[in-house]
C-alpha cells in the first residue's frame, strides 16, 4: 500500500511537472513576430526612410500601449482581425483587406481581435531616422 501510494505520488508530480513545463513551453512561442522585408531611405525626404514589416500577433495577443515618435504606421490587414485602439478615435476593428493609418505621435494599442486565429498584417513606416521607431506610453 504504501508502495502504491509512493507510485501514485511520484507519477502525479512527474505529471504536474511535464505540465508545467509544456504550459511554459506553449507561452513562449505565443509571441509576437515580426520580419522586415523592406527598409531604405527616401532620397526626397532627408534623415526619413521607409520601414515595411509583417507583423504576426497570436490569437489574443496585443501590442503594448506605444506610439511612435514622428513616424507615421499605415497597416493592411492580411489575415485575421486587429482591434486598434488609437487615442482620440472609437476602438475599431479592421479586417482582411482593410487598412488603418495611425499618425505619428498618438498613442495606440493594436490587438489580435480572435482568440483563437493567428493576426497577420503587412505595416509601412514612415519615419524621422533620428528618433526610435516605438515608444512605449502608459
Amino acid at each position: 500500500m504504501r508502495r502504491a501510494m509512493l507510485l501514485l505520488t511520484l507519477g502525479v508530480g512527474i505529471g504536474l511537472g511535464l505540465g508545467q513545463w509544456g504550459i511554459g513551453g506553449l507561452q513562449a512561442q505565443q509571441k509576437p513576430t515580426v520580419q522586415t522585408v523592406h527598409r531604405a531611405n527616401l532620397e526626397n525626404l532627408p534623415g526619413q526612410e521607409t520601414i515595411i514589416e509583417v507583423l504576426t500577433i497570436p490569437p489574443g495577443l496585443a501590442t503594448p500601449r506605444h506610439m511612435h515618435p514622428d513616424g507615421h504606421e499605415i497597416v493592411y490587414v492580411l489575415e485575421g482581425s486587429t482591434r486598434a485602439e488609437i487615442d482620440g478615435r472609437a476602438t475599431r476593428t479592421y479586417n482582411v483587406g482593410e487598412v488603418v493609418h495611425v499618425p505619428p505621435n498618438i498613442p495606440h494599442v493594436g490587438a489580435n481581435a480572435s482568440t483563437t486565429a493567428p493576426l497577420k498584417v503587412l505595416i509601412v513606416r514612415i519615419r524621422d531616422k533620428s528618433k526610435p521607431i516605438m515608444v512605449p506610453v502608459k
